[in-house]
C-alpha cells in the first residue's frame, strides 16, 4: 500500500497499521514503529493524529524513529 501511494508522487508515506503501529517508507528507508495497546474507539481519528504528530515531530528535527514513537504515543493518549 505504501509503495503504491509513493507512486502517486509523495517522497515519503506514513501508514497507520492499527494496533501494530505505523509504517514509514521513502526511497531508501522502511521503518515500522510499534503501536500501543488501547481501546480502539475511533481508529480513523487516531490514524490522522499519528500522521499530524509525526509531521510536527519531523519538522522539529526529531529523529525519524523517535518521531514515529512520539506520534504513536500521542495517538494512544487520545480520549
Amino acid at each position: 500500500m505504501a509503495a503504491e501511494l509513493r507512486k502517486l508522487g509523495p517522497r515519503a508515506v506514513v501508514v497507520k497499521l492499527g494496533d501494530q503501529g505505523c509504517l514509514y517508507t521513502d526511497e531508501s528507508t522502511q521503518l515500522v514503529s510499534p503501536g500501543f495497546k488501547v481501546e480502539a474507539v475511533d481508529a480513523d481519528r487516531r490514524g490522522r493524529h499519528v500522521q499530524r504528530r509525526a509531521g510536527v515531530a519531523l519538522c522539529e528535527k526529531m529523529p525519524l524513529e523517535a518521531a514515529l514513537r512520539f506520534a504513536n504515543a500521542a495517538a494512544a493518549d487520545l480520549p
